[in-house]
């Protein structure tokens, strides 16, 4: 009687856990469909929700002001080397040179009841659109102006007789590229080309001209500062604002 109770019980434990297998069983193939079944009907949600390289890029772009926006506005000012220092300060006409002073006496008394104020020079004053066609290429248009003046007045009454005034104002169409991004840094170089006017108490001419930046930096996010190395019409060191929509 007591082998028989222990077959009966044996029978009963391996009963058991057979039943427990098959319902484990039935539980995850019930888990697999499902979850086969949820990822069938929406495969193309779940692949939406995936970032892809492309997408990754645009979100990296995004974070980066230079590459984010489009369009920048900026006004500089410069110092001017060279070429361009020369028709503003030193560069007179064939004709003007030509003009033999006049020595006589009453020239040189008339000449002495005046005087040259002090002259002031205001260089390379610059302002620049551009708009981005590519992540490291923009084209726009840059004006610069530079002028210098002073007064010829009385000796006694300080009385203006004339002012003596050399203007240039150059427009140019600039391209800029951008070779060095990130959050709050951009290196580039530009080069713009056109044409500069030079205006005196004598003359006005035209005269093809050119802008370069060579190595300019930007600091900041939307609104940024730069400097500049270049050559042309806006100075060989500039500094500036900006601001990018």
């Amino acid at each position: 009687m007591r082998e028989f109770r222990v077959t009966i019980t044996l029978l009963l434990a391996l009963a058991l856990h057979i039943d427990a297998e098959a319902q484990e069983i039935v539980v995850k193939d019930a888990a697999q469909q499902s979850v086969s079944s949820y990822v069938a009907s929406n495969y193309a949600a779940i692949v939406s929700q995936t970032p892809t390289q492309e997408a990754k890029h645009s979100l990296e772009q995004a974070q980066i002001p230079s590459l984010r926006y489009k369009n920048t506005l900026s006004v500089g000012y410069g110092l001017l080397f060279g070429a361009v220092y020369i028709p503003l300060f030193d560069m007179y006409t064939k004709e003007y040179n030509d003009i033999a002073y006049n020595t006589s006496l009453s020239s040189q008394l008339a000449d002495s009841r005046y005087y040259w104020s002090t002259e002031r020079a205001f260089t390379g004053i610059t302002i620049e659109y551009s708009h981005r066609i590519k992540s490291w290429f923009a084209i726009g248009a840059k004006g610069v102006v530079s002028f210098k003046t002073r007064a010829k007045r009385h000796i006694s009454t300080n009385e203006l007789l004339y002012r003596d005034n050399t203007l240039l104002a150059a427009a140019l169409l600039n391209m800029r590229f951008d070779w060095f991004c990130r959050k709050t840094v951009t290196m580039y170089t530009s080069l713009g080309i056109g044409l500069m006017t030079h205006t005196d108490y004598y003359e006005t001419y035209v005269l093809p001209m050119y802008d370069a930046a060579w190595v300019g930096i930007t600091v900041g996010r939307r609104l940024y500062g730069y400097a500049e190395f270049g050559g042309g019409i806006g100075g060989l060191f500039r500094v500036g604002m900006g601001y990018r929509f």
